[in-house]
């Protein structure tokens, strides 16, 4: 299936391994939605790579940060919502006004 062309009947996480989405994770950044690439679908949550956590992550820290993205095991449970564009651009209302 092409990512992207799903009807309503191929929607699902595991399609969309590989893809940039958008997701709310309030324990993190309540008030954000963040970019995130999709890595992989457990049956108890969602594998991700995200630059910004990573650089929050280890700010501050002494453990030096290579250039390979670290993988984060998201729980559903602290997932609000994620987005996926579909691979359609979207233009928001504010920008018309």
């Amino acid at each position: 299936m092409i990512h992207g062309a799903m009807d309503a009947s191929g929607l699902s996480l595991a399609n969309l391994v590989g893809e940039k989405l958008f997701v709310k994770i309030p324990a993190w950044k309540p008030d954000q939605v963040t970019a995130v690439t999709l890595v992989a679908v457990d049956i108890g949550g969602i594998w991700i790579e995200s630059p910004d956590f990573m650089e929050e992550f280890f700010a501050g820290t002494p453990c030096p940060i290579s250039q390979d993205s670290i993988q984060l095991f998201l729980p559903y449970s602290q997932i609000l919502a994620v987005f996926h564009l579909g691979g359609g651009a979207w233009i928001s209302d504010k920008t018309i006004e």
